[in-house]
């Protein structure tokens, strides 16, 4: 099961070291490891530290992951799994954005980070 997330920043402020993450808690699959997002493309590097990606206002970065689905997934007929996608605003308040889906084809993940006041 291919996983993609596209975490857009539709606030008028940046969002600093965005990451996206998959909560275990919550994740139904039963087989192992748990989908780990992957960054892919967009953003950029508007702190200078080189680590994870920022984005822009309006800007929107896509991560990726894979899960190898079994045959109690199968016999379930469902995955559930919960993505969060992390950021930092521009006064270093750390904020999250969560998303549920469930399914069992190929998933696009939208993530609207909230807009920064």
């Amino acid at each position: 099961m291919s996983y993609t997330y596209i975490v857009q920043n539709i606030g008028s402020s940046f969002a600093f070291d965005v990451t996206v993450s998959e909560s275990a808690g919550l994740f139904t699959g039963t087989n192992t490891p748990l989908p780990t997002p992957a960054y892919q493309s967009g953003g950029t590097n508007e702190d200078g530290e080189g680590d994870a990606i920022d984005l822009r206002p309006g800007a929107s970065a896509t991560f990726t992951a894979v899960y190898t689905i079994n045959q109690q997934d199968i016999n379930s007929g469902q995955v559930d799994n919960q993505a969060i996608a992390n950021a930092v605003d521009d006064n270093e308040i750390q904020f999250q954005m969560f998303l549920m889906t469930v399914t069992m084809a190929t998933v696009i993940q939208r993530m609207i980070l909230p807009k920064l006041y």
